[in-house]
């Protein structure tokens, strides 16, 4: 059995599978090797089929990309495959009973894609996975200044990268990633930012890590203003920008005690923004006003 691990936000993601198998570059730099230190939080078995299981229930979610199911408690998600113009479903299949454990099951044709760097962190269902470990994933591009994490936070096309360049420019800020950012909850009820595998059209990403001092949520202007938001709006913006399983209550219940956590101890910025040196100014006498 071939076994890799990715190691993200300090949980151990291991992938297991009969056949050997490579992980995409991008995944690559958060390859866990320390042998001593590789305990698997959660665990990925990868198993071929005979052929894509069709469910015949209602589901409980569906897009484009990716339809739920939920059959007693057992999850499963199904995501699109096309051969011949017709859809022959990848699945990942969960018991809500037994949290660490995955089965990705794929039939011979996928599995020669999984084996040749499919790209599958799409299909880990991450954002489940990190709630358990009170971490969540955040619409943002993260840099390091003086040791301390910032997150620019606001929809595609704001100007997430444009801020970040600016405060690596001007304050010789470390861009940790690009387009998302982890966020864990330690054991003393701080909040530590890590880098992921996921960085947009950036293409920037480390494994770099950060306390969290702040969470800027942009908007364009042709002036440069900052405020602090009050705890429910805050709330309001963070949920925003972070991936919720919506047809899950209990998924819904706990991120949102997460994320109130999260508001009430780490100050959330408004902050109306031009692209240049003066908006890296504004920002920094406010977040740094105490210091």
């Amino acid at each position: 059995m071939n076994e890799i691990t990715i190691q993200i936000a300090n949980i151990n993601f291991c992938i297991e599978c009969k056949d050997e198998f490579e992980i995409v570059d991008y995944f690559k730099i958060f390859q866990n090797t320390n042998k001593e230190k590789n305990a698997c939080n959660v665990h990925y078995q990868v198993k071929k089929i005979e052929q894509s299981i069709f469910l015949e229930n209602e589901p409980v979610y569906q897009n484009e990309r990716m339809t739920v199911y939920r059959i007693g408690s057992v999850e499963y998600r199904q995501f699109p495959w096309w051969n011949d113009e017709a859809n022959y479903p990848m699945t990942l299949k969960h018991d809500i009973n037994q949290p660490d454990e995955y089965e990705f099951l794929l039939t011979a044709p996928q599995m020669e894609m999984f084996k040749n760097k499919l790209h599958f962190g799409t299909y880990l269902a991450l954002e489940r996975v990190m709630l358990d470990y009170d971490c969540f994933q955040l619409h943002a591009s993260v840099i390091r200044v003086n040791g301390h994490g910032i997150l620019f936070s606001a929809p595609s096309g704001t100007g997430k990268s444009t801020q970040a360049d600016l405060w690596e420019k001007y304050e010789n800020a470390e861009i940790i990633n690009g387009d998302r950012g982890m966020i864990r909850k330690q054991e003393d009820g701080t909040f530590q930012v890590y880098g992921s595998p996921f960085a947009g059209s950036s293409q920037i990403m480390t494994t770099m890590s950060a306390p969290v001092k702040a969470v800027v949520v942009l908007s364009q202007a042709p002036h440069n203003k900052v405020c602090r938001l009050g705890v429910l709006k805050a709330f309001t913006k963070i949920y925003r920008e972070t991936t919720i399983n919506a047809w899950d209550t209990e998924f819904v219940m706990k991120m949102t005690e997460l994320l109130n956590q999260f508001v009430k101890r780490i100050p959330v910025y408004h902050l109306e923004c031009r692209p240049d040196q003066d908006a890296v100014e504004v920002l920094k006498k406010e977040i740094f006003c105490d210091n």
